[in-house]
């Protein structure tokens, strides 16, 4: 029986009754400051770790438990901490324990509290009993707002309930004496002031012998409040709180993180129901400790509210006051920490104090503050930490960076380091949401690609910092293909900031995405973009080669002179079985290329045009591909196979398979061709002013050759090279590293 007992406390006591909904939870985790438990007749009882907690549950992924020992904590819970506790006769009284919580950056921290542990039965002084009762954790203490509607209200016994365990099974409820039915009791006005003892009794269905614990409740009307008939109705609040000082040496305090329940009310720490946060660090402590009493308003529909008084505590037992300045371990874009994108709200805890920008540290042009591409300070990264995700299936997340006016922007680059060496595109950015009155930035973005990585910044406005929450969120939103279009269809994308470096989206018919164009430096200005789909037989060049049932033509303003541009290519996936089905080359989206053809307009292939290896390609949004390409200057567009397109008559015959690689590069680099016939070849690399800066002549046989190209002297930079042997030609651009 004893041994049965046992296991059925350890099952059923882990599912604790701190009913705290994360709509409504603060940023940082706390513990509630002591539970009690009633040992049963056996002598003995579990209790659970998690149910002390209280505040931001979701920001924890493990909790222990362990007696206090004396010394100062490490950073890591001792070996006999566990996810629960077990009590006995030897612990009656008070037990100080630590709590110990693991985040999602997989860091410890350490809170102190305490367990009272009540020996109801009379177990541990006349002897165990086989006899079944379940055991019952209740919070200690408490603390009731008067209520503003009447003299006197209800509290209910289920209220205290931290956690409980059926030696049987079955239902449980919970009343203030030994009769079931009395499970509510009249709070008055008239208690104002008054600290009560209660005994919180627990019953089962299945006829198991009751059990108590004993607690208390509190009332305080500091503001006069009670009974005055324009005030909101009574809410209970823990009386008091425990924290811990985290390694960024400030935490933000949440109102609604006292509240035990959810209820649907606003809460915060004065009249002001904008006042819901409190950061506190350092400079409150005093010995290691802050302990202050606090008001907590909660706010009816109405805008009438009441007031409770608890306390906090502040602790800071792992000595983070005492390791000097700090600086946030993802202040580097390199040391960015991966978030997961959740499907339900569960902030992050993060800091921008201590940060700064590092050299190439790339920021957002300046806008109008609620703007998705802009920040509207007119400052440059200044104070900022990085954060990374990947793109869910949908292709869209949605980002909010809160508690202070704080700035997000999000990157895409191939890596970390392209982030500070000007290779990054902005997918959106935001100084202010338009929801929100105190300057937090959120974002809601879509056409991401699926699986890829992107990168977070977070900074301050004006170079504000401090403690933020970060939730990155599944949005659901849908970004689609551009549907058919048998007859070549215009569309256009207004004139932006010149040079922008974001990715710029042309959309169709129906909101469809037809291309997305990231200038790199170039001001583009406006930009028009034509596309057509093929309704009949895969069409095919003058050789008999097939190409994709969709091309594109794309001008701008002004061609790049900066540089080359991204250029970014969806088509459906019905359109890409199609083409590989006819070519015989093509196993994937991977495999295919790019033929520009300078001057060509929107319609079918006719002839000229030079190939383009890809960048990337893959699944986009679960209806379709898209390929990336780096190109020199805009003009009509076609995807096809490596062998690329022909007209028919020689001379206009597009290049043969060629690679330069590898890109970026150091002091050289290779050049890989396939030539028709053996000869001579000749390389040349031209400035971004059309200057040849280095050229070189080599001689090849037929087939492939690799060749390498010196690239010595010349100084960071993008080029272009041209690569000629008899009727065959390529071009592509290089960029050469420091």
């Amino acid at each position: 029986m004893k041994k049965a007992l046992q296991l059925a406390l350890l099952l059923s006591a882990l599912a604790c009754l701190l009913p705290i909904t994360t709509a409504s939870a603060g940023i940082s985790p706390a513990v509630l400051n002591g539970i009690a438990v009633g040992l049963p007749p056996s002598g003995q009882a579990t209790v659970p770790a998690s149910c002390f907690l209280a505040g931001n549950q979701c920001a924890l992924d493990e909790v222990r438990i362990s007696r206090a020992s004396a010394g100062p904590l490490g950073d890591t819970p001792p070996p006999d901490a566990a996810p629960t506790l077990d009590v006995g006769c030897d612990d009656l009284g008070i037990v100080i324990v630590h709590i110990w919580g693991h985040n999602a950056l997989g860091e410890w921290s350490a809170w102190e509290t305490f367990l009272m542990v009540q020996d109801n039965f009379d177990a541990c002084d006349g002897g165990a009993s086989p006899i079944d009762a379940p055991v019952l954790e209740v919070i200690v203490g408490l603390s009731y707002s008067p209520s503003g509607q009447s003299s006197d209200w209800q509290v209910h016994a289920s209220d205290f309930v931290a956690a409980y365990a059926l030696p049987n099974g079955g239902s449980a409820w919970f009343s203030f004496s030994p009769d079931p039915a009395d499970s509510t009791f009249t709070l008055s006005c008239s208690n104002a002031g008054q600290t009560i003892s209660r005994r919180i009794y627990i019953h089962d269905s299945e006829g198991s012998l009751p059990a108590f614990t004993e607690t208390y409740l509190t009332l305080f009307d500091p503001y006069g409040l009670c009974n005055t008939g324009s005030g909101g109705q009574s809410f209970p609040t823990y009386n008091g709180l425990v924290y811990t000082l985290p390694a960024e040496q400030q935490i933000v305090l949440s109102a609604s993180d006292f509240a035990p329940c959810c209820d649907g009310r606003a809460y915060a720490f004065s009249a002001d129901p904008a006042d819901s946060l409190m950061m506190v660090g350092c400079d409150e402590l005093d010995g290691g400790l802050l302990q202050m009493a606090i008001d907590v308003f909660g706010f009816e529909p109405d805008g009438s509210y009441s007031a409770a008084t608890t306390y906090v505590i502040l602790q800071d037992l792992q000595e983070r006051c005492g390791q000097g300045a700090f600086t946030p371990p993802n202040d580097d874009v390199c040391n960015a920490i991966a978030i997961p994108v959740a499907s339900a709200h569960c902030p992050l805890l993060g800091t921008n104090a201590g940060a700064t920008a590092q050299p190439g540290e790339p920021s957002p042009p300046a806008g109008d503050c609620t703007a998705v591409d802009a920040w509207c300070d007119g400052q440059p990264a200044e104070q900022s930490v990085w954060y990374s995700f990947e793109a869910p299936s949908s292709g869209s997340v949605a980002i909010r960076a809160g508690y202070f006016n704080t700035q997000l922007a999000v990157w895409e680059a191939d890596n970390c380091q392209d982030i500070t060496a000007g290779g990054a595109i902005l997918a959106a950015a935001n100084d202010d949401s338009s929801d929100n009155g105190i300057g937090e930035a959120a974002l809601s973005l879509s056409c991401l690609i699926p699986g890829k990585a992107y990168y977070i910044q977070v900074d301050g406005y004006a170079g504000a910092a401090g403690a933020f929450s970060l939730t990155v969120e599944d949005a659901g939103l849908s970004c689609l293909i551009a549907g058919s279009s048998p007859e070549c269809t215009s569309q256009g994308s207004a004139s932006e900031a010149s040079g922008h470096q974001g990715w710029r989206h042309i959309y169709g018919q129906e909101l469809g995405l037809v291309a997305s164009i990231a200038e790199m430096g170039n001001p583009l200005g406006a930009i028009e973009a034509a596309y057509q789909t093929n309704e009949g037989g895969i069409r095919t060049d003058g050789a008999g080669q097939p190409y994709l049932d969709r091309n594109w033509a794309i001008s701008a303003e002004q061609q790049p002179a900066a540089g080359p541009v991204r250029l970014r290519l969806y088509f459906s996936e019905a359109e890409f079985l199609a083409l590989q089905s006819a070519a015989g080359d093509i196993e994937s989206p991977a495999s295919l290329f790019l033929t520009r053809v300078p001057e060509g307009s929107c319609g079918p292939y006719a002839e000229g045009g030079e190939l383009y290896e890809q960048r990337a390609s893959g699944p986009f949004n679960e209806q379709g591909y898209y390929a990336d390409f780096e190109i020199p200057g805009f003009s009509s567009f076609y995807l096809n196979g490596s062998a690329g397109l022909v007209s028919g008559a020689g001379p206009e015959a597009v290049a043969a398979p060629f690679r330069l690689f590898p890109n970026p590069t150091g002091a050289s680099a290779w050049v890989e061709v396939v030539l028709n016939n053996g000869g001579p070849v000749q390389a040349r690399v031209f400035n971004l002013q059309g200057v040849v800066v280095a050229q070189q002549q080599y001689w090849a046989p037929a087939g492939k050759s690799r060749l390498q190209l010196p690239l010595d002297g010349l100084p960071p930079g993008w080029y272009s090279v041209d690569v000629k042997t008899g009727a065959q030609a390529w071009k592509t651009s290089l960029l050469r590293l420091p």
